[in-house]
């Protein structure tokens, strides 16, 4: 799969707003996605994070809300621009060709 802006932003604010807000996954999914949007974004996320996880990455969901709500808020980055590219940049090359490209999981 590959990844877009769209899909890590929808990772990223499903993922921040299930942080602790329920007991169990599924009690979250029924207590919380709601709306057809809110189903998508789920949906979104939880690919996002299985195809993360199939290539041996580890995603950091409160990273990626950080960045996510950056964004949407219209804030100056953590990341330099060049940083942002570079850090992009990788994960492809990883996505692309995992037994070419040494680029080491995210830890």
């Amino acid at each position: 799969m590959k990844l877009s802006t769209k899909h890590l932003f929808a990772a990223a604010l499903l993922l921040g707003a299930r942080l602790g807000f329920a007991d169990t996954p599924v009690q979250a999914a029924t207590d919380t996605l709601k709306s057809r949007a809110d189903r998508i974004s789920y949906a979104t996320a939880y690919q996002i994070a299985s195809d993360f996880r199939r290539q041996g990455w580890s995603l950091h969901p409160e990273a990626l809300l950080q960045g996510a709500l950056a964004a949407s808020r219209g804030q100056k980055p953590a990341l330099s621009p060049s940083e942002m590219r570079l850090m992009l940049r990788l994960l492809q090359q990883r996505t692309r060709s995992p037994a070419k490209t040494h680029v080491p999981p995210a830890k």
